[in-house]
């Protein structure tokens, strides 16, 4: 019985969690953020990377607009900020605070309600300080 109902859970769970973009979509997304982290210096070879989403943990794909991390499974290492609107997204370096607010604040006042803005600026403030941490153990 109790097999059962784990199995009952697990496809209600599925079916609430239903992929939104496009294969070629998630897999342009991954590529430039592959490019990005080459760029930085951040990513060798065989290393990976995730993309979550900052709130509700999803992967890439699950939703058609968002704040994601981006982030290697390495300590010590820096958290990027991915902005993804349908096709399009945006990989911001929070080292530049003041710059990347002002874009943060511009993509969460199209469609956002105040709720879920304070929850994503909390966040992306509690990666801005993680960042920080990472930087003083770095050297």
């Amino acid at each position: 019985m109790k097999i059962a109902l784990i199995i009952i859970i697990c496809f209600v769970n599925n079916a609430f969690s239903q992929i939104i973009d496009s294969p070629e979509t998630i897999l342009k997304i991954k590529g430039g953020a592959e490019k990005y982290l080459t760029d930085k210096n951040e990513l060798n070879n065989g290393e990976k990377f995730f993309i979550k989403e900052i709130i509700d943990k999803a992967e890439i794909g699950y939703k058609s607009k968002g704040i994601y991390r981006l982030y290697l499974n390495r300590s010590p290492s820096f958290t990027y900020i991915i902005l993804k609107e349908g096709e399009k997204f945006q990989v911001l370096d929070l080292w530049a605070l003041t710059d990347s607010l002002k874009t943060i604040s511009e993509f969460l006042s199209s469609g956002f309600d105040n709720e879920a803005v304070v929850r994503y600026m909390e966040e992306i403030l509690k990666i801005y300080r993680y960042n920080r941490y990472d930087e003083k153990i770095r050297f």
